[in-house]
């Protein structure tokens, strides 16, 4: 069965490289390792043959929750894997008391738009030009890129009535 567990050391290697197959502008493994040592909510997806297929962190500033990555390799999109992680998240940030979960999000990035609305995710606000469109073309990624022309829809989900709705233990 297909389920998750913390993210530890052990598995940035592969979680950066999922990154880097699914994200112009991926998370390395300096930047996954930062988020485990500051306490963020930092699952990885397994399969049924123990592969890392997905990963998700969360990081929390005051009683805010923040996506800040969420992915799953494109064998396994399509299948309600990345809603498994987020729900995880959602119930995380609820038994912390969490008063209000955001992300930002492409605003050509349809499936996941999809999938952050139909779990009640309202739009904040649009940054305009937020996104650049290209890869950097060097492995440290120092390359310039042309100027950001996709926006950004930042987006919030209320934790208020989770809390209500579940209960103080979150189950």
């Amino acid at each position: 069965m297909i389920g998750s567990r913390p993210m530890d050391p052990s598995d940035l290697e592969s979680v950066a490289a999922c990154e880097a197959e699914l994200s112009p502008f991926p998370w390395n493994v300096t930047m996954l390792a930062d988020e485990l040592r500051h306490g963020s909510f930092c699952r990885v997806l397994l399969s049924e043959e123990n592969e890392r297929i997905g990963y998700m962190l969360l990081r929390p500033i005051l009683d805010e929750w923040h996506l800040m990555t969420i992915g799953v390799t494109r064998s396994h999109q399509r299948q309600g894997w990345g809603r498994y992680l987020l729900l995880e998240g959602i119930r995380h940030a609820v038994r912390q008391q969490g008063r209000v979960l955001l992300l930002d999000v492409r605003a050509s990035n349809l499936p996941a738009r999809r999938l952050y609305d139909s779990l009640g995710f309202r739009l904040l606000h649009r940054r305009r030009h937020y996104y650049s469109s290209c890869r950097p073309a060097s492995a440290s990624g120092c390359l310039p890129c042309p100027a950001p022309t996709e926006d950004a829809l930042v987006m919030e989900l209320s934790l208020a009535s989770i809390h209500s709705a579940v209960g103080p233990d979150g189950d």
